[in-house]
């Protein structure tokens, strides 16, 4: 069973002061940083690793803050989507290894292509 942290990601928290555009940049730079975190993991290896959920018209995303227990934190991005706490509460290690795994996967064949059609000239 999986617990969520109360502590969000400082990155994800726009500050006193701080313009919504100022905000949004440094989100995106940390969320694509975390991003490839997520894409080097070692098969298994979860923390570090952002997973995500489809809620309305983008997603709710969570980091694994560690495995022994299973704990996440919710990342703030963009419309800061969240699932219900019942969702997370119910995840196992091998849940989140398997989402891990997909996104992993989905990460080579979106770059694939990528270079595939920078290859064309596309």
């Amino acid at each position: 069973m999986a617990q969520l942290s109360q502590t969000p990601h400082p990155d994800f928290v726009q500050q006193p002061g701080e313009s919504y555009r100022d905000f949004d940049t440094r989100a995106e730079a940390a969320l694509s940083v975390l991003e490839a975190r997520t894409r080097t993991l070692a098969p298994g290896e979860v923390v570090g690793a952002v997973i995500q959920f489809p809620v309305a018209d983008n997603y709710a995303r969570y980091q694994v803050m560690s495995d022994k227990p299973l704990v996440l934190r919710h990342l703030g991005y963009m419309d800061g989507y969240s699932v219900d706490a019942a969702t997370i509460r119910g995840l196992r290690l091998s849940d989140v290894q398997q989402m891990v795994s997909i996104a992993q996967y989905r990460a080579r064949l979106f770059d694939q292509a990528m270079a595939q059609n920078l290859a064309k000239g596309a």
